[in-house]
């Protein structure tokens, strides 16, 4: 089939949740209930690129599709198990379209307040819309817009695995401590300064969000390292070992430095992003499971 007989239609969120709902529908059909079992409850997102997918149709895009899944439900499945749900991913897409799924991932969704929730999933909505308006313009190159498209996910993983650590820190400190968790905490003064410096800035500058009503929304990642290392006590049974997630959290913070300053961030540190929200999420996943 060549471009002539397909279209390459915009796939949008509402079509992302058809297609998740049609896709549990065809696995049941299949009998693979692992996999239904997995995805069902999950939420998915779907990423088309202008890059070939170089697959049967030499002239069909690229498209990827991401399940967010409950992360008390999160499972890794087998090489064979994820080349039976690509197979699947593909086989839904209608063939009058110009895309070809060559990627699909499950990822662990954070499990958090309802409060939390709702404000993230808020501030993913802003981002989305903001990313969304901005390419609908088209005032840029192509290949600047597909790398805009990219990081809008790497943002996310970003944006949660932040979020989620920032959760824990709260939610341990309040188990040990009450309200006036923070205080307790053994953090160096400079840090405590930094944290002082930014409430200040916020209430001087009207234009600018406040981030929340506890301390710990005034830290950046590697301050998040530093309440865990400097309090491992209290974290020791959420992580299996202090340099292991000190490392993560040191590089995703040099990462998230780079996407700060708008900088694209290539194949290999996409997958670093990924690779550690998932690690991270599931330590935490594990140790709430068993509470």
């Amino acid at each position: 089939m060549s471009s002539d007989n397909f279209s390459y239609p915009e796939l949008d969120q509402v079509y992302a949740a058809s297609y998740l709902h049609s896709l549990i529908k065809y696995l049941k059909s299949k009998n693979e209930y692992k996999i239904v079992s997995l995805l069902e409850g999950s939420e998915c997102q779907i990423e088309t690129s202008t890059d070939f997918a170089r697959g049967s149709r030499w002239d069909a895009y690229k498209m990827k599709v991401y399940f967010y899944v409950p992360e008390n439900k999160f499972i890794e499945l087998d090489e064979k198990e994820h080349k039976t749900l690509m197979r699947y991913c593909n086989n839904m897409v209608d063939r009058t379209y110009g895309y070809d799924v060559t990627q699909s991932e499950i990822i662990p969704k954070p499990r958090i307040n309802t409060s939390t929730a709702e404000e993230m999933s808020r501030e993913i909505i802003r981002i989305q819309d903001l990313v969304e308006k901005t390419l609908s313009q088209n005032i840029l190159p192509e290949d600047v817009l597909e790398k805009g498209r990219q990081m809008t996910h790497v943002y996310l993983y970003l944006y949660c695995v932040e979020n989620s650590l920032r959760k824990l820190i709260e939610d341990v400190g309040n188990k040990k401590y009450g309200l006036n968790y923070f205080n307790n905490f053994k953090l160096n003064s400079d840090v405590r300064a930094k944290i002082e410096s930014r409430k200040r800035e916020e209430m001087t500058s009207k234009w600018i969000r406040l981030r929340g009503d506890s301390d710990v929304f005034y830290m950046d990642f590697s301050e998040l390292g530093l309440v865990i290392a400097n309090n491992w006590d209290m974290f020791k049974d959420h992580f299996d070992d202090l340099q292991w997630i000190l490392t993560r959290i040191n590089e995703l913070a040099d990462l998230r430095n780079l996407v700060a300053h708008n900088s694209y961030l290539g194949e290999d540190e996409q997958e670093m992003i990924r690779s550690h929200y998932k690690s991270i999420l599931k330590q935490l996943g594990v140790q709430q499971r068993s509470t």
